[in-house]
């Protein structure tokens, strides 16, 4: 069991997930930020950010000799299209493009510290809610 938390600066939590079993249950909200619509766009953009997506679902998988890049095509039950850019030295996740026919949805970009761990998660999401999310590790 995983926990994924909205807290911000001042220390305020917003949101609680919680990931079992590859569910995601919500078991927190900040009461003025209750709203079905934002919740459902939130829990999209964890499991691709949490590469949920990526792993219960069949992919196609390109490769680009010259850039070093894997690229892993998923279609989604709703019909969208999630590219997994994958760099091949490293063996890390570096971008993530959601695709609704011919525009970008979303964006996800992935930065990595010297050890190969998650540094930061920038996410773009373009719509309904056009929101910009920046996920940083916590240093202890």
């Amino acid at each position: 069991t995983s926990h994924v938390v909205f807290v911000t600066e001042l220390g305020m939590k917003m949101f609680d997930y919680e990931i079992k079993n590859n569910q995601f249950k919500l078991t927190y909200v900040f009461e003025p930020l209750n709203k079905p619509e934002l919740l459902k766009i939130l829990e999209s953009d964890f499991k691709y950010m949490l590469l949920q997506n990526l792993y219960t679902k069949n992919a196609l998988v390109y490769s680009q000799k010259k850039t070093n890049t894997e690229i892993y095509k998923v279609t989604e039950d709703s019909g969208l299209l999630a590219y997994y850019f994958k760099n091949v030295k490293t063996n890390t996740i570096v971008k993530i493009c959601i695709k609704k026919s011919i525009c970008t949805k979303e964006k996800i970009v992935y930065s990595y510290a010297d050890n190969l761990m998650v540094d930061k998660i920038f996410l773009k999401h373009k719509g309904i809610f056009p929101l910009k999310i920046q996920l940083a590790k916590i240093q202890k």
